[in-house]
């Protein structure tokens, strides 16, 4: 009896993991060719198990013999769908011929045919053995059923086998699961239900239906390709399989109503929250999944972005060498003509050719800075270090831009350092061209008041300021001021030539040296300084 109790046991754990992993599978895509195939499979199983355990429960003859035809039938469905798993496993892999499908859907449809319309030439009677033991007496067809079961087993084997040769990755390993679960279940599908029942022994026929849970549990694995490459979720799923399992069997133990309803309710709580356990893990796998892949996605992006970059900006130097040369032609023509040497000129024309000269020159000047920009970003500007004293280059700066203060009726003053400046190594014609910016940008913007130049020694730096009364700047326009084609709403208003690229190059030349530069303003209106800081020890560079 005992005995008896532990058949009955594993036929229930067996049958109920089956139909569970069928459904559970089915319902994760119902339109998959695999899914449905291992639904189908799962169902046979679940049929030759129940179908095995009634032949050994019952004590008709008659009925044993239902039973016995039963199961062949189930045993038919779950090959044939094991076939045509092995056919479309893995998605993308095609392996087994043109005409499988059909070979199968006609010899399956042969041999159901035959076991349902002439059962009695498969299985022809039950009979007693020992007055317990129940004893098969198979007909002539049986060997036709088990050359089915044969050839399409070793088939799909084969099948398998060929997609593992020429399959890589994800698939190699999916194969390989399917293949190691086939082998189990096959081995003892075969010897329990097939070889020893041909022999004439059917004490352990029951046996072989509740080993191929075996089979479909690596199956299942490698339908859900993820678990395959988590260890942490197949070491939960089988924690929570194993204690499931050891709940039920010592829930159907138990001899007491009381108790086993104790233990059935302690069963089901277990399995929602082993349930809800593998969800979480599952859910945390795929945010981890899903931020590697956006990881991925955002790196590739940025090698994109830097070689677009680098295009854009090699492109930039290209066309600007290009412009620069009939640029400079222009130029010199249009100098030539002003200074009458080809003929003297009425003062109409000279007036025009001047501000076709001017435009010229503001031209060239967006071209050197398009240069200096492109020759920065790809690291190839030269910086040719001398010592420097920057007051000296400070007064150099004011007497060229004094005039064009006058013209505009300011008044521009350099505050000379009450201390004797150290001498520093700059590019002494960058550093020129970025102190002449910022005076001319400060002209430029200031309708009264004038602009005043200082420089001082502050702590292991020198620092240049230029300061105007002009229109200020608000503080959005000091955070952006210094980027490329960026303009103040006074530079707009006041200046509508510029391509506001002055001061993005003097922040490119400031720090190649090492310094810094940034605006200082109280708001639209006010005025602004702008400061430039440039390191007293600049060996490095």
């Amino acid at each position: 009896m005992k005995d008896m109790n532990i058949k009955e046991i594993i036929t229930i754990i067996a049958t109920l993991l089956n139909l569970s992993l069928g459904i559970f599978i089915f319902l994760k895509n119902r339109k998959s060719q695999i899914n449905i195939s291992y639904w189908i499979m799962s169902m046979g199983v679940v049929g030759w198990i129940l179908t095995n355990a009634f032949f050994q429960k019952t004590s008709s003859l008659t009925t044993a013999l239902l039973w016995a035809r039963l199961s062949d039938i189930s045993a038919i469905i779950l090959v044939s769908s094991l076939f045509y798993f092995s056919l479309v496993f893995p998605e993308n892999i095609h392996q087994g011929g043109k005409y499988s499908k059909y070979i199968v859907y006609v010899l399956t449809s042969i041999i159901l045919s035959f076991c349902i319309f002439f059962p009695g030439l498969v299985r022809k009677e039950v009979l007693l053995e020992d007055t317990i033991q129940k004893k098969m007496i198979t007909n002539v067809g049986f060997y036709a059923f088990a050359a089915y079961i044969l050839f399409f087993s070793i088939w799909l084997l084969i099948n398998l086998r060929n997609k593992y040769r020429i399959s890589d990755g994800i698939a190699k390993v999916q194969i390989q699961y399917v293949l190691n679960g086939l082998l189990i279940g096959t081995l003892f599908g075969a010897t329990f239900n097939l070889i020893l029942p041909l022999l004439g022994n059917y004490t352990l026929v029951w046996l072989g239906p509740n080993f191929t849970i075996i089979a479909l549990l690596f199956i299942a694995y490698s339908v859900i390709k993820h678990h395959l490459f988590n260890i942490r979720v197949i070491a939960t799923e089988l924690l929570v399989g194993l204690v499931a399992i050891t709940l039920l069997v010592d829930l159907l133990l138990s001899e007491s109503i009381t108790l086993r309803l104790f233990k059935a309710v302690v069963f089901l709580i277990f399995i929602y929250l082993g349930i809800s356990l593998i969800q979480s893990v599952l859910k945390e796998i795929k945010r981890r999944e899903e931020l590697e892949k956006l990881t991925q996605q955002l790196e590739q992006a940025n090698i994109d972005l830097k070689k677009l970059d680098q295009a854009k900006t090699g492109f930039i130097s290209m066309a600007s060498h290009q412009l620069r040369t009939p640029l400079s032609a222009i130029k010199g023509y249009i100098s030539m003509l002003l200074e009458g040497s080809y003929g003297k000129l009425s003062l109409k024309a000279k007036d025009k050719l001047l501000n076709v000269f001017q435009s010229n020159e503001r031209l060239i000047q967006i071209i050197n800075d398009l240069l200096n920009i492109s020759k920065a970003e790809l690291g190839k500007m030269e910086l040719e270090m001398s010592d420097v004293q920057i007051a000296d280059l400070l007064q150099s700066c004011f007497e060229e831009m004094k005039f064009e203060a006058e013209k505009r009726h300011l008044k521009l003053e350099f505050e000379k350092p009450t201390e004797l400046l150290p001498k520093i190594q700059v590019d002494e014609l960058k550093i020129r061209q970025v102190v002449l910016n910022l005076i001319d940008n400060a002209i430029k913007y200031t309708t009264k008041g004038g602009v005043t130049l200082r420089a001082r020694k502050e702590n292991s730096n020198i620092q240049i300021s230029v300061q105007d009364t002009g229109e200020g700047l608000t503080d959005e326009e000091q955070k952006a001021i210094f980027s490329g084609f960026v303009r103040g709403t006074a530079g707009i208003n006041f200046f509508v030539e510029g391509a506001g690229l002055g001061l993005f190059v003097a922040k490119k030349f400031i720090e190649l040296h090492g310094g810094k530069i940034w605006a200082e303003s109280e708001g639209s209106g006010k005025g602004s300084t702008f400061v430039i800081e440039l390191p007293i020890d600049n060996t490095n560079k």
